[in-house]
């Protein structure tokens, strides 16, 4: 089997499990937050510090927290969209062309986004779960751990590699008009 089946082969698979998680990611966001009393301690911001108690937050509470998270689930969603989009050309032979580029480009920056925002939602988060709470037992939690710097490199990667593509574009049209 050459290269370019094996492109095609794992890009059909790759392409499937985009599809699976623009399903599953929102609606596990959902399931998660309409059962936030048995699911909170699996919170980021669930710390032994943290009193994260369910009697102490409301209704509009779990409904911002939901907003919060689901922030974030759409710009991974944007750029899932955009990856399995990128795996279709390449599962129809198209491996080089400035859709090719821009799709990756739209996720790596999805990717860099993400992993900003990950620190400022899970803040968000802290705040909003532990405002009810009794005086001295509210919390801000700001976490930018390895998770969140290798995503950065990833992206940064994933962009260089981009503009990589469209310079070689480029010159492959500058090629073609030239002779």
């Amino acid at each position: 089997m050459n290269n370019a089946n094996k492109v095609r082969r794992l890009s059909s698979i790759m392409t499937r499990c985009c599809e699976i998680c623009i399903i599953v990611l929102p609606l596990s966001v959902i399931w998660f937050w309409l059962n936030i009393d048995q699911n909170i301690s699996s919170l980021s911001i669930a710390k032994p510090t943290v009193l994260l108690d369910m009697q102490y937050i409301q209704s509009y509470q779990i409904i911002l927290g939901w907003l919060i998270s689901m922030t974030t689930t759409i710009v991974l969603l944007y750029g899932l969209w955009h990856i399995r989009l990128l795996f279709k050309h390449f599962n129809t032979g198209i491996f080089f062309s400035q859709e090719v580029a821009r799709h990756l480009y739209i996720f790596s920056l999805t990717l860099f986004v993400s992993a900003l925002l990950k620190p400022i939602s899970t803040a968000l988060l802290s705040l909003l779960l532990t405002m009810g709470n009794p005086y001295g037992e509210k919390s801000l939690v700001i976490e930018f751990g390895a998770y969140e710097v290798s995503l950065l490199f990833i992206a940064g990667t994933l962009m260089v590699i981009t503009w990589i593509l469209k310079e070689g574009q480029k010159l492959v049209t500058e090629n073609k008009e030239f002779i």
